[in-house]
């Protein structure tokens, strides 16, 4: 059986995704590509959850989304699927 690779989004901070104004992307780990745009970072973590939490329900993807504050620092993650080893929480 294979062992299903679990894809790892990040949501972070980009002072120029809008213009002058900043806001809220996600990018898939490895990439520089912008999946997705928010102005506000609260919308971001509702509605890229609330997609995870429907493919893994759906067709049981694997997924990660890693939540970044402001300055860039780690500030949570919700897991969707089984939690990466050596992890706790």
């Amino acid at each position: 059986m294979a062992i299903e690779k679990r894809k790892v989004y990040h949501l972070t901070y980009d002072s120029e995704v809008f213009g002058r104004i900043g806001g809220w992307v996600i990018k898939l780990e490895g990439s520089n590509k912008i999946i997705n745009r928010y102005g506000f970072k609260e919308d971001a973590v509702y509605y890229k959850s609330r997609e995870l939490r429907m493919k893994w329900k759906g067709k049981k993807e694997l997924a990660q989304l890693i939540i970044h504050r402001k300055d860039g620092r780690f500030h949570s993650e919700r897991t969707y699927g089984k939690d990466p080893v050596g992890r706790k929480g």
